[in-house]
């Protein structure tokens, strides 16, 4: 999926948000802006917004040496996400489709993300769960594929979504679990630390992207993550930025996630706030 004019105010949006976490200063706010103005360059319409994104944050990590503007906030979200695990894991079993109520769970916990919006209300999210209608077309399909396959990827989002993820990689029952996280921070997005902080490490074989983008870019992967992606039976995105990345890419895919922007919601004609879980299978043409 490529960029749209849309999605430059997102950006500048984005960065404006991240600044104010790190500092008051309006001055050195201001200047690190006029600076993303001159990058506006570096983006072209080739480019996926999430690949868009990764020079925006690079930008704060330079100027400011700030490493993980996040942490905190993502330590926060991990720790709600632990104190609701009890309760979700009770509606899980007590539910007449384990994995579909774990699908919807996972996908409920997708709503945690910071780069797309300030404001969110994840016990509110979870509380629609029983009565919300998901655009879950392609379940039978996903419920068939996750019992006919041996080892499973599954890339991972945002840090908090870790611990809703575990969920329903507990449904994945004698199966080799590979879960993906970003290689370096970025956004709220999870690294390594975040998916052993969630409990993730007792279930799967964790790896990571070994880039910063908050997607995944085929070419700009680790040679591991390129292994495992094409290589696994199955493939299971999390998020909005992993499919804006790897909607046309020549791989069987399962996206999960919440639309939460009008460019794709009109790519997808779904509004914003619908939650999906969508198979595809593209063959692009050299």
């Amino acid at each position: 999926m490529k960029i749209e004019l849309e999605c430059f105010p997102c950006l500048f949006n984005q960065l404006n948000r991240t600044l104010k976490l790190i500092t008051d200063d309006k001055f050195k706010i201001k200047e690190i802006i006029d600076e993303m103005g001159i990058r506006l360059k570096n983006i072209n319409f080739d480019m996926s917004p999430p690949e868009a994104g990764a020079i925006l944050y690079s930008l704060i990590n330079e100027r400011l040496k700030i490493k993980d503007p996040y942490q905190n906030i993502k330590k926060e979200s991990i720790k709600l996400g632990i104190k609701l695990y009890p309760e979700l894991k009770k509606q899980v079993e007590e539910s007449e489709d384990r994995l579909l109520e774990s699908v919807k769970i996972a996908i409920a916990g997708n709503i945690i993300d910071f780069g797309a919006q300030e404001e969110f209300d994840i016990q509110k999210e979870l509380l629609k769960i029983k009565d919300e209608e998901f655009n879950l077309s392609d379940y039978n399909r996903f419920k068939d594929k996750i019992k006919d396959s041996n080892q499973i990827l599954v890339i991972g989002d945002n840090a908090g979504e870790t611990v809703f993820d575990r969920i329903l990689l507990e449904e994945f029952k004698d199966k080799k679990i590979i879960y993906a996280v970003r290689g370096f921070p970025t956004i709220n997005d999870a690294t390594r630390e975040d998916a052993i902080a969630s409990g993730i490490d007792k279930l799967a074989n964790i790896i990571t992207t070994g880039s910063n983008i908050p997607g995944v870019v085929i070419n700009k992967t680790s040679e591991e993550f390129n292994d495992y992606f094409y290589n696994s039976d199955i493939v299971i995105s999390k998020g909005q930025g992993n499919y804006e990345t790897l909607s046309e890419i020549d791989r069987d895919i399962f996206f999960l996630f919440k639309i939460k922007c009008s460019v794709v919601s009109n790519k997808l004609d779904l509004p914003i706030g619908e939650s999906i879980l969508r198979y595809k299978t593209l063959k692009i043409e050299q």
